[in-house]
């Protein structure tokens, strides 16, 4: 099966509105064009909208590149890559972004890194475990944590994520 290119050699498929999804109508004009190529080509765009449906409340956060976190502190930033390019994010703790907002963060910033914000807003909470002493003191301890998602983080430590209790659950940030 051959894929049906467009006159600039693209796949039809990707010269279509972001409004309208994929597949309906094909734009008309050349800078329309570059930012549905950049919505369909945004890997991070995409996760960070299957988040959203899947419930969760996304926001923008910093990207690293060579070494240099993308805010103002660059190299000597202490959490390159791990902290909201938001200045007021905090109302997302509470009400989620909307699929348009978060469309236009990543087409306005296609390397950043996303960002979940757990609590009772996306309905999970994380237990971190930070390396080298977490998983030894989690043994030396005898717990043992049940079956669930786990990722790995930047710094080889482990995130548990569990469904949120409901109520309050107080967090360790910083600590």
């Amino acid at each position: 099966m051959t894929e049906s290119k467009s006159k600039n050699g693209l796949p039809k498929a990707a010269l279509h509105s972001p409004e309208d999804g994929v597949g309906k109508t094909p734009l008309r004009r050349g800078v329309q064009h570059m930012v549905a190529l950049q919505i369909v080509r945004n890997d991070r765009l995409k996760a960070a909208l299957e988040y959203h449906e899947m419930g969760f409340s996304v926001i923008l956060l910093h990207s690293v590149q060579d070494g240099r976190c993308s805010c103002t502190k660059g190299k000597n930033c202490t959490s390159k890559g791990k902290h909201p390019k938001l200045p007021r994010w905090e109302k997302f703790q509470k009400t989620p972004p909307t699929a348009e907002q978060i469309r236009n963060w990543w087409t306005s910033f296609p390397n950043a890194n996303i960002g979940i914000i757990t609590g009772a807003v996306s309905g999970i909470i994380v237990f971190d475990v930070d390396p080298p002493d977490g998983e030894r003191e989690l043994r030396e301890l005898g717990l043992e944590l049940p079956p669930t998602a786990v990722a790995k983080t930047g710094s080889g430590g482990l995130h548990y994520v569990f469904k949120h209790p409901g109520g309050h659950c107080p967090n360790s940030v910083g600590k």
